[in-house]
């Protein structure tokens, strides 16, 4: 048998479920916190906005053109 192969393939099992393990959690917990604060600036800014528009419901858009494209953002309640 191959004893020092088998135990160099332990190893690096080891390792590479210790890396999965430890990196994984740390970012799933943080993205939802940055989102919902990402999200709740863009509520208070465009709150006048919304309010106050063409369409009679709490909506808005936003749109621009960079690079050759055009990005459209839309905005409701």
């Amino acid at each position: 048998m191959n004893k020092p192969g088998n135990c160099m393939i332990f190893i690096l099992f080891i390792a590479t479920v210790a890396i999965l393990f430890s990196a994984g959690p740390a970012s799933a917990v943080q993205m939802p916190r940055q989102g919902a604060e990402m999200l709740l600036d863009t509520y208070h800014r465009n709150m006048g906005k919304l309010e106050k528009n063409s369409f009679g419901i709490p909506l808005f858009l936003e749109s621009y053109e960079k690079d050759e494209k055009v990005h459209v953002d839309v905005y409701g309640i």
